[in-house]
């Protein structure tokens, strides 16, 4: 009684306005919410992308040093294996590792803190073994990693055959001083 098309058909116009007018202030609300957005989310995903690029340079260095350590220690089995001290000879034949020692860690260049030891387990004679290990405490270049690497020393081990006569006595953790 009374309703006709016309007045339902502007009822129905003034709801979907009402509806819209009412959607538009939600993401008027909404919108200046999200102001700090940005810094909240730059704020979660500056530290663990921090933390990522120190790995990646702590890896990198701890890497370099581990080249450089096999390096060493190739070296060091070289002029162990040809019975050279890399300079002229010395008179005491204990001092001859030690030599041999600082020619390979003066030819490539010394990680801190490492110590080279040099043996021939099967005797001096041509052909038989020479073992050398190099060990280095880790160190970590950003120092964020530190506290884990302190107490985990990098080592290399390296053997070769000597090719001759070896006059030098094994040494035993000889410093690149």
């Amino acid at each position: 009684p009374g309703l006709s098309f016309s007045t339902l058909a502007s009822m129905k116009q003034s709801g979907v306005e009402r509806d819209q007018r009412h959607t538009g202030a939600i993401w008027r609300f909404l919108s200046v919410g999200q102001r700090g957005a940005a810094a909240v989310e730059f704020a979660l995903i500056v530290g663990p992308l921090a933390a990522m690029c120190m790995g990646i340079l702590d890896f990198g260095w701890l890497y370099g040093q581990r080249l450089q350590m096999n390096q060493v220690a190739r070296e060091a089995s070289r002029l162990a294996a040809v019975n050279s001290t890399g300079s002229p000879p010395t008179t005491s034949v204990s001092n001859q590792a030690n030599a041999i020692v600082r020619a390979a860690c003066h030819r490539v260049g010394a990680v801190p803190g490492m110590k080279v030891s040099i043996s021939r387990p099967n005797g001096n004679t041509i052909g038989a073994e020479i073992r050398v290990t190099a060990s280095a405490p880790m160190h970590s270049m950003s120092g964020m990693y530190q506290s884990v690497l302190r107490d985990n020393p990098m080592t290399i081990r390296f053997e070769s055959r000597i090719e001759q006569l070896a006059t030098w006595q094994p040494v035993t953790n000889a410093t690149c001083s």
